[in-house]
């Protein structure tokens, strides 16, 4: 199946008609680099969301939700997260500069009712009521209206409210914010970072996304699962660099006898080109490949918490005999699937 690179469709979109932005978007982070939306709304209504819901409610997670005075999630119909960086792990979410806003339909008074229940402080910022959690947390609830609740840390948030008014002009000559508005009629879920990708620096990743100065992608739910990922380099040359390593960890993931057929499945899927600097990665998985694909994931993580899914785990297979030491001359691979043939990658042994 043919998948049409990201960038195209989104050209396509902005010629079709004129861009505006969600009245929403206004309060973004003013030194904001990396955007991401989601659209709750829809995600909510795709079949691959209606399953996992459904195996979710059996466990009982409405119940913390409510217990945890979160009932007002399931309100949120569309998010946009701002910021001037992105966090290279969970631990660094704590402190980050970040602004969240959220577009629903919202009750103001029970979700200020059940938020100072557990001891959250109330006051406001050039007139809009805020909600501070007082020694748990730093992050402040800005309740706009009944239609817009804005997330962020006490700077970022004040940043954000003293810019809302002007930050729409500002984001009609930004190209990110253009190919932010393009992506959100494309995909349900999507990022866009003129910031590269984070990775720490002991990260496997970190040597292979060097050259990496910003990137884009996006999710679709709407007739099975679509992923698609462009990463923007510093020349073509740079970009054929980064897809032939990935080409060539694919196939070091493809080897050996007891392959993960997941991982198979993933890698035969997956569409890797280059485009003058950009290299650009997307996979599609029909609806009832998904079902299947979701079923397989979660075999796996009841099997790695309980056991086996469906009784006691196997006896464990008998180790083959090690293979004989390689030669001490260099190691060769194969590249399948190029634009110019296959191709030939030595590898030095130490």
């Amino acid at each position: 199946m043919r998948v049409l690179p990201l960038l195209c469709l989104a050209t396509a979109a902005a010629f079709a008609q004129p861009i505006s932005h969600p009245t929403f978007w206004r309060y973004v982070h003013p030194q904001a680099k990396t955007l991401i939306g989601i659209d709750l709304r829809a995600v909510s209504q795709s079949p691959l969301w209606n399953k996992i819901a459904a195996d979710f409610e059996k466990s009982g997670w409405k119940q913390q939700v409510s217990h945890q005075g979160l009932d007002f999630v399931k309100d949120i119909d569309q998010i946009l997260l701002s910021s001037p960086s992105l966090p290279s792990n969970a631990r660094q979410l704590e402190g980050a500069a970040v602004v969240l806003a959220m577009q629903g339909r919202f009750q103001l008074d029970k979700l200020r009712s059940s938020i100072s229940a557990k001891g959250a402080k109330t006051s406001s910022y050039k007139g809009v009521p805020l909600l501070l959690q007082d020694g748990k947390t730093d992050i402040v609830l800005a309740m706009v209206s009944p239609q817009l609740l804005v997330l962020g840390d006490p700077k970022s948030l004040r940043a954000a409210i003293d810019h809302h008014e002007t930050s729409i002009t500002a984001m009609a000559g930004e190209p990110r914010f253009q190919r932010a508005t393009e992506l959100a009629t494309l995909y349900d879920a999507w990022i866009v970072s003129d910031a590269p990708p984070a990775a720490g620096p002991q990260s496997p990743a970190a040597q292979m996304l060097k050259d990496v100065r910003g990137f884009e992608g996006g999710i679709s739910l709407r007739d099975g699962l679509a992923l698609e990922l462009n990463l923007q380099t510093d020349s073509h040359a740079k970009a054929r660099e980064l897809t032939d390593g990935l080409r060539v960890l694919l196939q070091f993931a493809t080897m050996g006898p007891q392959q993960d057929p997941m991982v198979r499945d993933l890698v035969q899927r997956l569409r890797i080109q280059t485009d003058d600097s950009r290299a650009s990665f997307a996979i599609l998985w029909k609806q009832d490949e998904v079902v299947g694909m979701v079923d397989g994931l979660k075999a796996k993580a009841v099997q790695a918490a309980f056991g086996s899914p469906n009784g006691p785990l196997p006896a464990a297979p008998t180790l083959p005999e090690p293979a004989p030491k390689p030669p001490a001359g260099p190691l060769i691979v194969k590249i399948f699937g190029m634009e110019e043939g296959p191709r030939e990658v030595v590898i030095r042994r130490e």
